[in-house]
């Protein structure tokens, strides 16, 4: 019987953790380096804007830097838009453009 009772309660409590509110999510960090003009960029900006998702837009055209940082990432593939998400390269070009 108490083998049962504690199967009960394990089953109990997972239930009850699984239904709590998630609490404390933390915000998807995204980088786009993008450069002006570009139809493939707009595209992913408006994708982040319409999930709710904030990103830092970095003009890898016309700041060094940036470009610099966006070439590091990609493994010196200047296609753009490159997104990085949590740091993380997530892809180069947009649904298999750039």
């Amino acid at each position: 019987m108490l083998l049962g009772s504690a199967k009960s309660l394990c089953y109990t409590t997972a239930l009850s953790e699984f239904s709590k509110p998630l609490t404390g999510e933390r915000e998807l960090e995204v980088k786009i380096y993008t450069k002006p003009g570009c139809p493939y960029c707009a595209k992913a900006r408006e994708f982040y804007d319409a999930q709710g998702i904030p990103f830092q837009e970095f003009n890898a055209q016309d700041n060094l830097k940036f470009r610099e940082e966006m070439l590091a990432i990609s493994n010196g593939d200047p296609t753009v838009p490159v997104i990085v998400e949590d740091g993380r390269l997530k892809q180069i070009g947009w649904e298999g453009r750039g």
